[in-house]
Order: C-alpha cells, then structure tokens, then sequence
C-alpha cells in the first residue's frame, strides 16, 4: 500500500503538474497582497468569503446516480475534505475487485491521510458489480463511473470541491474504469460531464488490452464472450 502511495503521489507530481498552464503574466503581485498571503493566508481566504475548515471531515455519503432496481449504495460516493480554505483539489479514487467486488470505503484510512498530505480532497466512487444475479456488464460500470464525474463536476463546489482540478486514480479494475471513462469522450459527454475538465489520470496495476487477454470467467461475465 505504501509503495502504491508513493507510486501516485510521483505521477500526480510530474504527470498532472506538468499539464498546468504556465502563466504569462510576468507582473508582480502588489507588495501588500504578496505579504499579507504570506504572513495570514487564513485572514486573506476569510477577507475574500473563502469558508475554512479547521479540520479533516468526511466521509459524507452522497448519491451520484438513481438507477431503477439497483442498490443505493452502489450509486454513491464518499466525500472527504482536508483542513484548510476553499476549495480542494480533487482526487476521485475508483476501487478494484474484477468488476465482481469491493466498496468505496475498503482501505481508506491511508488513502484519506495521503490525499490530506497533498490538501486534496478524496472522493471514493462506488459502481455496479458484476455478480451472478445482477445482470451487470460493460458498459454498466463505465456508465457508473463518468455519471459520478458529471456529479463532481456539476456538484461538487456545493460541496467545497475546486472540481477545475479533477484527478481519476483507479486500482485493477478501478485502473481500466478510469482508463476507458478518461480516453472515451462518449462515455463522459453521454452522462453530462466534460471530458476536457478531467486534469490527470493515475491508473494502478491493470491490464490495458483485455480482447487479447487469455480466456477468463472473470473478464467474460463482466464483459461477455
């Protein structure tokens, strides 16, 4: 877990720092606001109607999507929120579990204490599963997890979120959601949210080509044969 950490936080900063536009201004702020920043950054959010959070909360449970004879929860997200003024970065963590299993709330403890490291929030999606009695394939999951980018995206300022810094972080099978959900505009446009909105993707430990991958009862129920 901690090398996997280690291994995002590496990406985030040289991957989606790198897409950050470089200002062209060359103007220097006026002395008074550069020291002022300095000296009390809190008195300054305060001054500009910026609401501060003295401490870390979450997770708050919201739903992203009502889909007719699926579970609520698997159609919700958990928001948690760093200390600090205004709003936060956004990390959207999608978990993994062959398409089959897992939850948003699986492991987070360290997920949580290292999005606070980067005073970014967290939020962990949840989408529907694959089991035997669900009737649940490609494009299902997908769907889920671009309808829960459209909700940040749309909702997320309610909710203390700066969603113009979105970041997709996905393991296993969460890293071929955020993979497909990230390169196929459809998918997000379809939904309601804007693909070019999306700043970095993080995708963990999966498989990129699954039509050329060997025979696997996992990979057939999920996406059929």
């Amino acid at each position: 877990m901690r090398k996997s950490l280690l291994l995002m936080t590496a990406l985030l900063l040289v991957g989606c720092t790198a897409t950050e536009p470089e200002s062209s201004s060359t103007t220097s702020p006026p002395p008074s606001t550069r020291s002022s920043s300095t000296s009390n950054p809190t008195t300054i959010a305060e001054a500009s109607g910026a609401s501060c959070r003295e401490k870390a909360s979450g997770p708050k449970t919201l739903s992203y999507a009502q889909r007719s004879g699926v579970e609520p929860n698997l159609t919700s997200l958990d928001v948690y929120l760093p200390p600090g003024c205004g709003p936060a970065p956004v990390l959207m963590w999608v978990h993994g579990g062959g398409w089959r299993r897992g939850d948003k709330s699986n492991g987070m403890k360290q997920k949580v204490a290292w999005a606070e490291s980067l005073g970014a929030a967290l939020v962990s999606v949840n989408y529907r599963l694959t089991t035997p009695d669900s009737g649940v394939q490609w494009p299902d999951h997908g769907q889920d997890v671009a309808a829960a980018v459209a909700w940040v995206q749309q909702n997320g300022p309610a909710e203390g979120l700066d969603t113009t810094k979105l970041t997709l972080i996905g393991h296993s099978a969460g890293a071929h959601l955020v993979a497909i959900v990230a390169t196929d505009p459809a998918l997000l446009t379809t939904a309601g949210a804007d693909p070019a909105k999306v700043s970095c993707v993080v995708a963990l430990d999966f498989s990129f080509d699954l039509a050329s991958a060997p025979a696997d009862k996992m990979i057939a129920d999920a996406f059929g044969t």
